[in-house]
């Protein structure tokens, strides 16, 4: 017998396994294939990399870096072991982006407000002010009270996942907030009423101008000073405003500065008798101006306040009056009366019966009478006061007349009696160098 042998090898075989493609960090599970020639299933393997595999299905880590699979077939009874094969792909980051939107415009009084973006990698959002006058804390963004353009910026830096987001930058004006003025209506015066304060507030709570645009006072702060004239006063608040708050509407009011009323103090005045002397009277007037007296009715004169009497009996009626001025109305005029009359004992008084000459008189006064009996008489001279300032006894009128040196009179008006018996003689005459 005759025996051959020969070798039965196993079969070599190989693995068919494609280039793989890259992928991103958030890229979902997915599966690979590889085939052997053999058709033995080939096992599939994570050398390195972020990535792992369960079958021929590749989860990603999330992160970038490289990740090299190999892929083998051991081989069987018939098949011996194929080559191992390796293939690698590139996990690099996923892109972001950042949705913020416009912001609205805001006043300089705003209060704190808070902003908001997304991004579409879930990841925090980073607020910065860029420019303007605010600030900002975490997404709240606190204004600095002053007018401006502020820029506010948002960004994601991105992380193991993800790629730095495009940073988005977004602008808002702020805006100089309105203010109002409160100023009431003022109430009227009178002419003579004491400096007085106003007020007016401004509701952003600026303090408010106060100026006079016409009319009769004057203003230092808030307080008014009347000038003590009648007329109408108009007043102006206004506030010019800061970096804050815009300038306020100008308001104005006004009030009515009326005359004072005034009224006489006139005491009732006393009777008298034919052969008083000239004599004052006074009035007073409540706002302190000059009473003016006028004689109403009577027998009797007047200049400036003293009295002189006509020497006959009657009733005079006083009439004093105060026509007022730019700061007082006229006083109601007021009249006082008094009655004159005779002197017990005394018959007659007697007027025109008296010469004197001349009138005026410089030096040397004479005096005579007219159908003078006879007998001795009594001179008397008294000034526009009553007071007297010469007397002469012993005089005879019937036979002459009497020459007085005045020359050292004071300048005025005077009475000059002459007495006999029961009967009296007046007569008057002014001094006048």
């Amino acid at each position: 017998e005759v025996e051959q042998s020969f070798e039965v090898t196993l079969t070599t075989q190989s693995i068919d396994f494609a280039n793989l493609s890259d992928k991103l960090t958030t890229d979902i599970p997915f599966d690979i294939t590889a085939t052997a020639s053999s058709g033995l299933a080939v096992n599939l393997s994570i050398i390195s990399g972020p990535a792992s595999i369960t079958g021929n299905t590749i989860t990603l880590d999330g992160v970038a870096g490289t990740v090299v699979v190999r892929a083998s077939q051991a081989g069987d009874m018939t098949y011996g072991a194929a080559s191992e094969v390796e293939q690698n792909f590139e996990v690099t980051l996923t892109t972001q982006s950042i949705d913020f939107a416009n912001l609205s415009d805001k006043l300089t009084t705003d209060i704190p407000f808070d902003i908001t973006a997304t991004a579409s990698s879930g990841l925090a959002v980073n607020f910065s002010i860029v420019s303007g006058p605010a600030s900002i804390t975490g997404n709240t963004i606190t204004l600095d009270g002053v007018a401006g353009t502020v820029v506010v910026r948002a960004s994601q830096s991105g992380d193991i996942t993800y790629e730095a987001a495009p940073e988005v930058e977004q602008s808002f004006e702020v805006a100089l907030t309105t203010q109002s003025i409160d100023f009431a209506n003022l109430s009227d015066k009178i002419t003579t009423d004491v400096p007085f304060d106003i007020s007016a507030t401004a509701s952003s709570g600026l303090a408010v101008n106060l100026s006079i645009i016409s009319g009769p006072a004057s203003i230092t702060g808030n307080t008014i000073t009347l000038d003590g004239v009648a007329g109408t006063v108009v007043v102006r608040a206004s506030q010019s405003g800061d970096m804050t708050y815009e300038a306020a509407p100008e308001v104005e009011q006004s009030f009515e500065v009326a005359l004072t009323t005034q009224s006489i103090d006139f005491a009732n005045l006393s009777d008298k008798i034919t052969t008083d002397v000239p004599f004052d009277i006074t009035a007073t007037a409540s706002s302190g101006l000059a009473v003016n007296f006028s004689i109403v009715s009577g027998p009797a004169s007047i200049s400036g306040n003293t009295i002189t009497l006509d020497g006959v009996a009657g009733i005079v009626v006083v009439r004093a009056s105060q026509s007022g001025d730019m700061t007082y109305e006229a006083a109601p005029e007021v009249e006082q009366s008094f009655e004159v009359n005779l002197v017990d004992g005394i018959e007659e008084i007697e007027k025109n019966l008296v010469v004197v000459y001349p009138n005026p008189v410089e030096e040397l006064l004479h005096v005579k009478l007219k159908n003078a009996d006879s007998g001795v008489y009594e001179l008397f001279i008294h000034d526009s006061l009553g007071r007297t300032v010469l007397v002469e006894n012993k005089l005879i009128f019937s036979t002459e007349e009497k020459i007085i040196d005045v020359s050292n009179f004071a300048d005025g008006m005077y009475i000059l009696r002459i007495v006999q018996n029961n009967k009296i003689y007046i007569a008057s005459f002014v001094k006048n160098k």
